[in-house]
């Protein structure tokens, strides 16, 4: 069994859950996964099925890692806003970390804790005054893109962010 690396503790319950049975080639296989999920690629979009080719193993394999890397909160994943039929939204999702200072660059960093800060507040509006909440983002087809919309039962909570700190992003 080889311990999911810089999950879990040296000791304790997080340690025995995030072990991964070894097989031919996992060392490979999980370099690969770690080299593709580094945390200077976080708030870009993520592509299971790009991620899954790169690593040459099944779209089901990416995809339960990544589950199980959002159970242990190391992660979490963002939705694109917009109807699925309309063109100009992508399917792919923006990874986030939790440890936000983990992310390299003091603009992806900034980016990464207004993230961590945002999902936190829907989470408090759903356990404390029971609104349906979801934090998305929206990009076109020509790239343009607005990093976090935040949605009260499906409605946008308009807000405007905005650094004057001179963040490179």
């Amino acid at each position: 069994m080889t311990t999911f690396p810089g999950l879990a503790p040296e000791t304790g319950f997080l340690q025995e859950s995030c072990q991964i049975p070894d097989f031919p080639g996992h060392d490979a296989i999980m370099t690969s996964f770690e080299e593709e999920c580094q945390p200077d690629r976080v708030g870009s979009p993520l592509s299971i099925r790009s991620l899954s080719e790169d690593l040459q193993v099944a779209h089901q394999t990416v995809a339960r890692w990544l589950t199980m890397l959002e159970n242990l909160y190391v992660c979490f994943r963002i939705p694109p806003f917009g109807a699925p039929r309309i063109r100009a939204v992508k399917k792919e999702t923006k990874l986030y970390l939790w440890d936000w200072s983990q992310v390299p660059g003091q603009g992806e960093q900034f980016e990464n804790l207004v993230a961590c800060h945002l999902l936190k507040y829907c989470h408090h509006q759903e356990d404390t005054e029971g609104y349906r909440m979801e934090l998305r983002f929206i990009r076109d087809t020509d790239r343009r893109e607005v990093d976090f919309v935040v949605l009260r039962d499906k409605v946008s909570v308009d807000f405007e962010l905005r650094s004057e700190l001179g963040f490179d992003s």
